[in-house]
């Protein structure tokens, strides 16, 4: 059985989370995380908006749909592009809305940097899978 690599990870941290439960730990209490919340955020996916305005638009229609948050798929269009619209959604929806990015391995160990240091103010919550392999990291 082949599983994606999002797939393979939630069900990791669920089995690390419960053995460390069975032993009276928490990993991600313990972790010295600064996110201090037992809340679970269902996310909904805003897939490569063409522009700010669409990218808006989507995320108005997740949040009315109840979702608590957004993954954003990023790293199909420039870095600059993918930066505007996280932006965007971060000035247009607040602070207390949960975003997290996904560039699906697309960009280099420099594209990846340029967009994290591009939104470093925007309380982002994980970008998932920024780099095309684990090379690109040494």
């Amino acid at each position: 059985l082949t599983l994606f690599p999002s797939v393979r990870f939630g069900l990791e941290a669920a089995l690390v989370e419960s053995v460390s439960s069975l032993l009276d730990h928490s990993i991600w209490k313990d972790s010295g995380s600064p996110i201090k919340s037992n809340t679970l955020h269902i996310c909904g996916l805003l897939s490569s908006p063409d522009d700010v305005s669409s990218a808006l638009e989507e995320a108005e229609r997740l949040l009315q749909r109840g979702y608590g948050g957004m993954k954003i798929k990023v790293g199909r269009s420039e870095v600059e592009k993918d930066i505007q619209v996280v932006r965007a959604i971060r000035e247009r929806f607040g602070p207390n809305l949960v975003v997290r990015c996904d560039a699906n391995r697309a960009w280099t160990l420099g594209e990846a940097l340029k967009f994290a240091n591009g939104v470093k103010d925007c309380n982002i919550e994980f970008i998932e899978e920024p780099v095309k392999t684990l090379e690109d990291l040494k």
